[in-house]
C-alpha cells in the first residue's frame, strides 16, 4: 500500500513539473499616460475596460501659472498569439 502510494506522489509530481515546463512566462506590455490634473475618471475607466492595470502614479504641480499633470503607468498581459513550448 505504501509503495503504491509513493508512486503515485512521484507521477503526480513528475507531470507537474512537465506541465510547468510547457507555460510560458507571462509577457506584459505597458502604457504611460499624462493627463492635466482635472477629473478624468471617464478616461481611467476606459482604460480598465480595455485590461490595463495601474502600476504607478505621479502628480508634477504646474510651475507658476498652467495646468497640473499625472502622469499614470499601465501594464497589461501582451496580446499576441499564445505560443507552448512543449520542450525546450
Amino acid at each position: 500500500m505504501l509503495k503504491w502510494i509513493l508512486t503515485s506522489v512521484v507521477v503526480v509530481v513528475g507531470c507537474g513539473v512537465i506541465i510547468a515546463g510547457c507555460v510560458p512566462p507571462t509577457k506584459w506590455e505597458y502604457k504611460k499616460v499624462s493627463m492635466p490634473y482635472t477629473d478624468h475618471d471617464a478616461a481611467l475607466n476606459k482604460l480598465g475596460e480595455e485590461g490595463w492595470e495601474l502600476v504607478g502614479y505621479s502628480f508634477k504641480p504646474a510651475a507658476g501659472v498652467g495646468t497640473d499633470y499625472s502622469y499614470y503607468v499601465f501594464k497589461r498581459v501582451k496580446r499576441n498569439r499564445i505560443e507552448f513550448k512543449f520542450w525546450k
